[in-house]
């Protein structure tokens, strides 16, 4: 797959490129969702909102966009509910705040 430069710009300004290991299962199953063993462009689901709202075309056939908004409601409820350590913490914020940059991302 050809990455633009400008998808590229974006894609390296992610605070969270590959699949990060955390303690906490809830956010485990989280950061499964977002980062998939076969993809195809760093930053799992937000660099795929990113790709596919600058060029235009789908990642693997389909949108993510949707996926980046109910796993944005996900990180958000983990962060306010669960007990997670500083590390934790810190990954699911980076994560969250990935996916609202890429969701919010007007080309």
């Amino acid at each position: 797959m050809q990455i633009p430069d400008t998808v590229q710009i974006l894609l390296d300004n992610l605070r969270v490129k590959t699949k990060p290991t955390v303690s906490n299962p809830r956010l485990q199953n989280a950061v499964d969702e977002l980062f998939r063993a076969n993809a195809k462009i760093i930053g799992g689901t937000a660099g795929a909102i990113i790709y596919e709202r600058i060029t235009g075309n789908l990642v693997g056939g389909k949108s993510h966009s949707e996926k980046g908004r109910r796993r944005a409601i996900q990180l958000q409820i983990i962060l306010e509910k669960e007990a997670l350590t500083p590390e934790d913490r810190t990954i699911a914020q980076n994560l969250l705040d990935d996916l609202q940059d890429a969701l919010n991302l007007n080309p």
